[in-house]
């Protein structure tokens, strides 16, 4: 029994225990990103070294070992070494310039070999055994990215581990994490923040242990989430934090801390951060709660689900809580500030008289209250205003309500001064305020929020009191907040009742509705657009959440003529497919139905509309008289031709518009429309044979090694196609 015990301590204390590593570069020991940052659909698995903008600092093994897997590609990681370490860890470099003139003979011989220009070879421990401190390569920039090292850790499973856990002591860092905003989100159609139905921001300005001054006011299930960055000495570069964790009253309720992770789930990177704040533009902000499918190992013995705020979290009235964020050194920023839970119903009020001397106000209400606070003031709260005096005339109670006539000796001439009511109910919960009157210009419109299934109505109260009597009495909570508006929400079994509701006369509020079609995680469905020629076709684990999805379509006259190619026809309308915001698990299949004017014309892809990039391809296949690709998010998408070629030109030396590395011909590839995504679109030849190259996608640019070029001269022929499958060939003589 003693001899397991010290087993299982063995294999506790083992990682940490390893050799001393020595650090993988000359380059410098800055940071430029730390390990589990953000990156669309997946984790960044590494730390990143700086460069200083430039390629060619040497990098050395960091303990004895064998290179265990060598990969070039145009791509992804671009020039990769993987060692294998005598203590079973990993240590990967990426975005290599090259390797050492050894490695650079066999990977280029084995690409010869094979005729290609990508190589992914694993290797015996025997081929290219390295010593701790061994020079084995070269920084670079191939692959994603500006020059910089990504150096990365794993385990003997083959998970990434955070490399600061073995260099700590190697970069200085003194300075705690900075925040700049805390979001406090609603969970589903019954949750409200300060009593609105929507995500609500607060900016942080400050360090150390910062406070909120005003209350936040939550109803239903909640979660907050901060935006947040670290620094270290030396740099200006932001980057993630090492863990966060939020207290309730005193009471922990959430913990999140980066020191590995598996690839299998680096997806759920969009649950632990907040994909909706990033995806409408708010930058990065880190969940505070752990979302009922996210199985991530990061949030320690936290149950599935916990930092979602309820009833059980939250104290009807104010609540504190406290956000503790630390680094990898130990430098920690707190944020506190107060909840205050409130009931999910208000109350109502009308002018029974108005003169010089006053105003005598009916307020009805669900519950008797304990108090009414009344407030002067566009948008005022409790702690900026004092409030109003008042006297309470008269209380009567019916069976649904009960009934307060209060005067408030306020001159009334000619017009109602604006008044905010704030009730307090005797269960100590303060109900949604009353502002009074509305004169707001937008007073008759009405607005619908969807989020996890649910759908939040914001509007005047006639349209719902004409809607069908049996959908009227099934709403879930109609709210009263001014004379002209209210909110009402419809969960996700109510609104599949009402989309089923046959609509036999012209109304406003149902149209709008029955345009939205619910999505259940577990569940397989298809929706189509309103031409019937694109659909979405959902599988059981397409989705994560409960989800209202439509798709509607606009002319491309509707478009902005710089959104409009000038040369590559759209050959559909334009779908919007929406939520746009809101995070998936497998994906989504989108399928266009192809006339016969389009089955048999060249160049015809998907292709989605990035606002600030414009139109990007998306790669698809044209099968049984459909157009189908995979999808992970909703977009804007469109079929657009393209029949135009791609763009070759050589590119004369000592030319200064490009990094090009020496001891490279250089050409400038380009397509305008489609794209060129990988070297395999691309083939060289020198006097007619087969020839090795580097692509740069990022720069455009195809290197050609002078190395291997004869001395007698000769020609230079490339051969490009886009991924519309445009192709072009070009000669060239060197």
């Amino acid at each position: 029994m003693r001899l397991l015990a010290v087993i299982v301590l063995l294999m506790l204390i083992s990682p940490g225990k390893s050799q001393d590593y020595l650090w993988p570069t000359d380059a410098s020991r800055y940071l430029t990103s730390a390990f589990c940052e953000f990156r669309p659909r997946h984790f960044h698995a590494a730390i990143d070294i700086k460069t200083w903008g430039q390629s060619g600092y040497k990098i050395f093994a960091v303990a004895d070992g064998y290179i265990y897997r060598i990969r070039v590609s145009s791509a992804g990681y671009g020039k990769a070494i993987y060692l294998k370490l005598k203590d079973g860890n990993f240590a990967i470099y990426a975005h290599l310039m090259g390797f050492t003139p050894e490695l650079e003979r066999f990977t280029d011989s084995l690409r010869f070999v094979r005729r290609t220009n990508i190589l992914d070879v694993q290797l015996r421990p025997n081929q290219f055994p390295v010593k701790k401190g061994q020079h084995i390569g070269y920084t670079g920039e191939t692959g994603i990215g500006v020059p910089h090292l990504h150096f990365e850790m794993r385990d003997a499973r083959n998970r990434p581990i955070n490399p600061l856990r073995y260099y700590r002591n190697m970069v200085t860092d003194a300075i705690p994490p900075t925040v700049t905003a805390l979001a406090v989100i609603p969970w589903n159609g019954v949750s409200f923040v300060n009593f609105r139905p929507e995500i609500f921001m607060q900016p942080v300005v400050g360090k150390g242990n910062l406070k909120l001054t005003e209350p936040i006011y939550v109803t239903g299930t909640v979660a907050l989430a901060v935006k947040a960055f670290d620094r270290a000495n030396g740099v200006n570069n932001r980057f993630g934090i090492y863990s966060a964790a939020l207290e309730i009253n005193g009471t922990p309720i959430f913990h999140v801390q980066y020191d590995r992770f598996d690839y299998r789930r680096t997806h759920l990177v969009e649950l632990d951060k907040n994909f909706t704040l990033w995806r409408r533009g708010n930058g990065k902000f880190q969940n505070l709660f752990r979302h009922p499918l996210n199985n991530l190992d990061a949030y320690r013995q936290n149950p599935l689900g916990s930092g979602l705020l309820t009833f059980r979290d939250l104290q009807p009235g104010p609540n504190t809580f406290r956000i503790t964020l630390k680094d990898y050194h130990g430098n920690q920023t707190t944020l506190s500030g107060t909840l205050v839970w409130v009931e999910p119903r208000g109350i109502q009020a009308t002018v029974n008289s108005a003169d010089s001397n006053g105003v005598l106000l009916s307020v009805k209400t669900p519950v008797s209250l304990r108090s009414l606070q009344i407030y002067s003031g566009k948008q005022p709260t409790f702690t900026q205003e004092k409030a109003l005096p008042y006297e309470l005339v008269n209380i009567t109670q019916t069976v649904r309500s009960v009934n307060y006539d209060v005067f408030l000796p306020i001159r009334a001439n000619p017009h109602i001064p604006f008044l905010s009511l704030f009730p307090l109910f005797q269960t100590g919960a303060p109900g949604f305020p009353f502002r009074f009157p509305d004169n707001s210009a937008d007073s008759g419109a009405f607005h619908l929020r969807t989020i996890h299934g649910s759908m939040v109505y914001e509007g005047p109260p006639d349209l719902l009191l004409s809607l069908p009597e049996d959908i009227r009495q099934k709403y879930v909570r109609v709210i009263s907040t001014s004379p002209n508006r209210v909110l009402a929400s419809f969960n996700s079994e109510i609104f599949t009742e009402i989309s089923h509701t046959p609509v036999q006369f012209e109304h406003l509020l149902l149209s709008e509705m029955n345009r939205w079609h619910l999505q259940i995680p577990g569940s397989r469905g298809t929706v189509f657009s309103p031409d019937s020629l694109l659909k979405l076709t959902f599988q059981p684990n397409s989705i994560y959440d409960s989800m209202l999805v439509s798709i509607t379509t606009l002319d491309t006259s509707e478009l902005p003529a710089a959104l409009k190619p000038a040369h590559y026809p759209i050959k559909s309308q334009v779908y919007d497919l929406q939520p746009f915001d809101q995070p998936f698990n497998s994906g989504v299949w989108i399928h266009f139905r192809l006339p016969d004017s389009l089955k048999h014309q060249p160049g015809v892809n998907f292709y989605y509309l990035d606002l600030k990039k414009g139109w990007s391809f998306f790669p698809s296949k044209a099968k049984n008289g459909w157009l189908t690709g995979k999808i992970t998010s909703l977009e804007k998408f469109a079929v657009i031709q393209d029949t135009i070629p791609p763009v070759v030109e050589a590119i004369p030396p000592g030319t200064k518009n490009y990094r090009i590395p020496p001891g490279y011909r250089a050409f400038h590839v380009e397509d305008e429309m489609a794209g060129i995504y990988r070297e395999t679109q691309i083939s060289v030849e020198v006097n007619g044979r087969w020839m090795i190259f580097e692509y740069d996608p990022e720069e455009k640019l195809i290197l050609v090694p002078k190395k291997y070029l004869p001395a007698s001269g000769g020609t230079i022929r490339i051969t490009v196609a886009d991924n519309a499958g445009n192709s072009l060939a070009k000669t060239f003589p060197f």
